[in-house]
């Protein structure tokens, strides 16, 4: 089977660190990139473990906005979870609290009696519910077809639970709603992360499992008849592609669903809602001793392996590629040709995450553009970003293997 092709090498030199103003531990879970305040133009947000959610505004190393004594934070996002039209961001801590936050463009906070708060730069949570505790990874998916995402949390005893935002107009509080379980499925191992993607329109879960394994969920959703949506899932899906390898079963695995691949014949097949071809469910899985995978069910379409610990597989913004991160500071962009760009980094990486964020142009301009987080020693995070990332389909490699010559024949008319 054909492995993938390392085109370039190159070091990313554009990045800065960020100012949190103290010491914090910030977990790979609690990161992303997303537009907090709804303005069009993403942030950076990101909680510790001491209980502090921090909001980067464009390329400012310190942050703009924070919220503390939360608890340790263990898992953060942002979507329309709410039905608003807009984005809240909400944060989980391990204790098993969940908080939301909304925000605005130009967001001011306000103490209780309606004047400006002495501290410009805190912000409060819109509401605070308590969920189960032990929750350590988030994904959102919108799997009851309504049009809005639905909120997954992993957990360490193994099992995954949805839930949903429903509204209360009945109620006296200023909050009118809660979130309500709607699902929950155990595993057979650890998982290592949540992944989401949509087949036939349906959205379709990936779970992590130990030894280069996944399980997918993917919902059904259907008419009753009193013409109200009901949503139900398949059972559980096993899949172990590379179960012939011989592989400690308990190593690290990380999975990617939604990615493309591009078929010998030249057609490229993408399980993604545009799809022409639905059909093919394909994802990525990579795993701790330094192999990835892209399979269809249980067959492995391509596969390549590296000489590094690989830490994670991740959704390139806006393009078809997929980037894969090794422990030692190498980020690789991977495309459905096989082609591989390795990105270096300046340090070592222990967490990642890839996402639009806000830069300002030449013009002036403020627009979203790719960048990548890294977490690195001593808990410093790093943003790189203003990446001139070439099309790979458009590169060749810069190294080619010289053809073998032919001897000279030696010279006997002496």
């Amino acid at each position: 089977m054909q492995s993938a092709e390392i085109l370039l090498t190159t070091q990313l030199t554009t990045w800065f660190e960020l100012d949190f103003g103290e010491a914090v531990t910030v977990l790979p879970s609690s990161m992303t990139f997303v537009d907090a305040d709804n303005d069009g133009i993403s942030e950076f947000v990101a909680g510790s473990v001491q209980g502090d959610l921090f909001i980067f505004k464009s390329h400012s190393a310190r942050y703009w906005k924070k919220a503390s004594d939360l608890g340790m934070i263990t898992t953060v996002g942002a979507g329309d979870i709410m039905q608003k039209k807009k984005n809240v961001v909400y944060v989980v801590t391990g204790e098993g609290s969940i908080y939301t936050f909304m925000l605005a463009p130009g967001h001011i906070s306000l103490e209780e009696d309606g004047t400006k708060a002495r501290d410009s730069r805190a912000i409060k949570p819109y509401s605070h519910q308590k969920i189960p505790p032990n929750i350590v990874m988030s994904v959102l998916a919108d799997i009851d077809g309504d049009g809005y995402p639905e909120i997954l949390f992993g957990m360490t005893d193994r099992v995954v639970r949805s839930f949903k935002w429903v509204e209360n107009t009945n109620t006296k509080e200023d909050v009118k709603g809660w979130f309500v379980t709607l699902n929950k499925w155990e595993f057979a191992g650890q998982i290592g992360n949540l992944s989401s993607s949509l087949s036939d329109g349906v959205a379709e879960i990936f779970v992590s499992q130990p030894g280069g394994s996944c399980c997918r969920l993917k919902a059904c959703v259907s008419l009753n008849t009193n013409s109200i949506l009901e949503t139900n899932f398949e059972p559980p899906v096993y899949h172990n592609p590379t179960a012939s390898r011989s592989r400690n079963p308990l190593m690290q695995t990380q999975v990617l669903a939604g990615v493309s691949f591009k078929e010998t014949s030249g057609r490229a097949v993408r399980s993604r809602q545009n799809s022409s071809d639905k059909s093919k469910n394909i994802y990525a899985v990579c795993s701790f001793d330094g192999s990835l995978s892209v399979c269809n069910e249980d067959t492995v379409l391509w596969e390549h392996q590296t000489s590094e610990h690989l830490i994670g597989v991740y959704p390139f913004p806006l393009r078809d590629e997929f980037i894969l991160v090794a422990g030692s500071g190498a980020v690789y962009i991977v495309n459905d040709e096989k082609k591989m760009l390795k990105l270096l980094t300046t340090e070592s990486i222990n967490g990642f995450t890839a996402g639009l964020f806000g830069t300002v142009s030449q013009q002036g301009d403020h627009v979203n553009s790719c960048a990548f987080a890294t977490i690195c020693s001593g808990g410093r995070i790093f943003i790189y970003h203003s990446m001139n990332i070439p099309n790979l389909s458009m590169m060749k490699s810069v190294w080619r293997r010289p053809k073998k010559q032919p001897l000279p024949v030696p010279n006997t008319s002496i």
